[in-house]
């Protein structure tokens, strides 16, 4: 299951628009101080949405009853600690790479923006069937096992 929720949060970091944002944010005027702000946001988001989720899956009585476990503060630490570090890690790399050697920087991120307006609809397509098998394979090993 862990590695499923590892797998799912790797699908959603590889985010297009985050990338861009993050390459116009570093050709600006003050690139640290937007940068900063914006991954500040972006953790912060992560973390409010993982425990509105985390709410929504207890009160709503979601969970199989033969499967609780007392550990559900580990989980959560462990969840948000995964969040903060998958989620926001492709703003966090390029604003390093920034920083170590800025136009460089700026120069690969622009071009990589551009494959990825070719390539976009290609990755999206690829990212849900991969996500679309993997669901429909729980699904059914969870059927034919109850």
């Amino acid at each position: 299951m862990l590695a499923q929720a590892a797998g799912f949060a790797v699908l959603a970091a590889l985010s297009p628009t985050a990338l861009l944002i993050t390459a116009v944010y570093l050709g600006s005027a003050q690139p640290r101080t937007t940068v900063l702000c914006y991954l500040a946001g972006a953790v912060l988001v992560s973390t409010v949405l993982g425990i509105g989720l985390l709410l929504v899956l207890r009160y709503g009585h979601f969970q199989l009853p033969g499967n609780r476990t007392p550990r559900y503060g580990l989980r959560l630490g462990l969840g948000l600690l995964i969040l903060a570090a998958i989620a926001v890690a492709f703003i966090w790399l390029p604003f390093l790479a920034y920083l170590a050697a800025p136009e460089l920087t700026t120069r690969k991120l622009t071009a990589f923006n551009g494959w990825l307006r070719a390539h976009g609809r290609i990755l999206l397509s690829l990212a849900l069937l991969v996500a679309g098998v993997i669901l429909v394979v729980n699904g059914l090993v969870g059927l034919i096992r109850a």
